[in-house]
């Protein structure tokens, strides 16, 4: 009882500083969390997919050696994007530092998922470029940055860019809408409901009548 009033203390306290209502937050279920897990994987498979179509040709390592790089590129991409979008909840927070934080994060998200795909297609211009096994790739592909040398020579090239950039923006709204959209807010109310049910759980067993045989 003590730990349930304690809970609810807390939670009321967290109401009235960020300006929330009684009512409960958004509360996924496992098979939420499936669906939202699923739908990264499935992003990062296709991705991984047409990267590795585009990249094997021209690798020395050929199909291996592509799928490994879009996997790679991929997964540097997903993650990215839906770690960055779990924060970017922040501009729904009452306070306006927290606000400005979300925004920015938001901003951080979008440059990320779009540097990824400059590197992705920057990969894919290189290609063409590699006539032997002496060649680094790396080498290749840094040197064209550096030179600031304009990668979207061809339309493979803005299709890949496009399509990792789609697949980061889904990956970024997954992450902001992994639980509610204010900030802190489900962790506090399942913290206290759990021990509500803690105290209903144990409330039921001593007011259970006593069977008779």
């Amino acid at each position: 009882l003590r730990n349930a009033k304690a809970t609810k203390t807390e939670l009321d306290a967290f109401r009235a500083e960020n300006r929330r209502s009684e009512a409960a937050p958004k509360m996924v279920e496992w098979t939420g969390y499936a669906v939202k897990v699923a739908i990264l994987a499935g992003c990062c498979l296709v991705e991984s997919v047409i990267n590795a179509n585009f990249f094997a040709s021209g690798m020395v390592g050929g199909l291996l050696a592509g799928v490994v790089m879009a996997f790679c590129l991929a997964v540097i991409n997903i993650l990215g994007a839906f770690f960055i979008g779990r924060l970017t909840t922040n501009i729904n927070h009452v306070r306006p530092i927290r606000r400005l934080a979300g925004y920015v994060l938001l901003l951080v998200a979008i440059l990320w998922t779009c540097a990824v795909g400059g590197l992705v297609a920057y990969c894919r211009f290189v290609m063409p470029q590699i006539q032997d096994e002496t060649v680094g790739n790396m080498h290749l592909i840094w040197q064209s940055i550096s030179t600031l040398t304009n990668p979207f020579d061809s339309l493979e090239s803005i299709a890949l860019f496009l399509f990792t950039v789609l697949f980061g923006l889904i990956a970024l709204v997954d992450g902001y809408k992994w639980s509610d959209p204010y900030p802190g807010y489900t962790k506090i109310y399942k913290k206290h409901f759990d021990k509500f049910q803690d105290l209903l759980g144990l409330t039921s067993l001593i007011f259970q009548p006593s069977r008779t045989r």
